[in-house]
């Protein structure tokens, strides 16, 4: 009985995000429409009969999409793990009902569909919004610079960082190190607070890696050399990434 219902709200889930897809297509939106985790899909998850496979099923789809955006967005995925990780926890340790994780759950899917959002609100692409967000990781940065002159450093990092680019450029120390110091430079042109610099250049770094694929020649592909980069950052657990040595 429980599997049915379960394959049941699963196959209601898949046609809930086809329909949403479809609409993106139709409508010629610029990126994917996350209609996975649209209200309308949200208001039918929280009316589900067994709230226990409403928490299952939000959960599997709360790490897929996690596990999609750590693909693309570093801090992004590090910040929605950690919250995740968080309501689970408690979850599994009786601290909160089945009720209280699905509404968590519901809140993160939300923020997860306005983070998408803001990108699209600023104007800036799924790269730049990356490379924002490596910028604004620490508040303070945010409250010292402004959304503006951070969306003009983004801007710039990615056109400069994509140009310098090499094959090898995550194996070669050398070459790390000449991004290193175009990357800091280009902080330093825009007044980027010096004492926040160096974790900066460190989380710009691990970003332009998972990005990196996209930008070498399509003609180095089979080298995978950046493919093996991404896999390194894969297989960590996305809210350790940010604990990782700097290169």
């Amino acid at each position: 009985m429980y599997q049915r219902v379960q394959q049941r709200a699963l196959g209601n889930m898949a046609s809930i995000g086809r329909r949403g897809r479809q609409r993106g297509r139709a409508a010629g939106l610029p990126r994917p429409d996350i209609g996975i985790l649209s209200d309308q899909f949200l208001a039918e998850v929280r009316g589900l009969k067994y709230k226990n496979v409403a928490a299952e099923l939000l959960e599997k789809l709360l790490k897929d999409e996690v596990k999609t955006r750590s693909k693309r967005n570093l801090v992004q995925s590090q910040l929605f793990s950690e919250k995740l990780k968080k309501t689970l926890n408690a979850y599994h340790n009786r601290a909160i009902s089945t009720m209280e994780v699905i509404e968590e759950l519901i809140r993160i899917a939300k923020d997860m569909e306005a983070a998408t959002k803001r990108g699209v609100e600023m104007g800036l692409s799924d790269d730049e919004v990356a490379f924002y967000d490596a910028l604004a990781a620490n508040e303070s940065a945010l409250e010292a610079m402004g959304d503006d002159k951070l969306k003009l450093i983004a801007a710039e990092l990615i056109t400069q960082v994509r140009k310098s680019v090499t094959i090898d450029w995550t194996l070669r120390e050398s070459a790390r190190a000449r991004i290193r110091v175009m990357v800091k430079r280009i902080l330093n042109k825009y007044g980027y607070p010096p004492d926040l610099q160096d974790e900066a250049v460190k989380t710009v770094l691990m970003q332009a890696e998972l990005l990196c694929a996209d930008w070498v020649p399509a003609s180095f592909a089979t080298f995978g050399v950046c493919g093996n980069v991404m896999r390194r950052l894969r297989s960590m657990k996305p809210w350790a990434r940010g604990q990782e040595a700097a290169p």
